[in-house]
């Protein structure tokens, strides 16, 4: 489930994304024009910054439920340390004949 909702989050940013590039080279091929005749795009540019304000506001929330829910998870799912310990050759082999010694028998050392 968290893979699929993974994945059309990605399929989603990519529009944004390939929306942006388009936008932009659709700006920048009509800046000059909208220099000259700046008066006669007002509405347009008006409802274009409108639009813009109202994706910005959009990713905020996004952003924000985003770290909601990695918080959520953090919680419910917390990370744990392994501890490890560096032990030498020598101490584990001894470690391992002492504990694999029959019961009673004494060392011939």
């Amino acid at each position: 489930m968290f893979r699929e909702m993974n994945d059309e989050k990605q399929k989603l940013i990519d529009m944004v994304i390939n929306s942006d590039n388009l936008f932009q080279s659709l700006f920048e091929s009509s800046t000059e024009d909208f220099n000259i005749n700046a008066e006669s795009y007002k509405p347009q540019i008006k409802e274009l910054q409108d639009l813009i304000r109202k994706v910005m506001d959009i990713d905020v929330k996004i952003r924000v439920q985003e770290q909601k829910n990695k918080d959520l998870i953090a919680s419910q799912y917390p990370r744990t340390k392994i501890k490890t310990t560096k032990v030498s050759k020598g101490s584990l082999l001894k470690k391992y004949e002492n504990n694999n010694k029959p019961k009673g028998a004494d060392s011939l050392d």
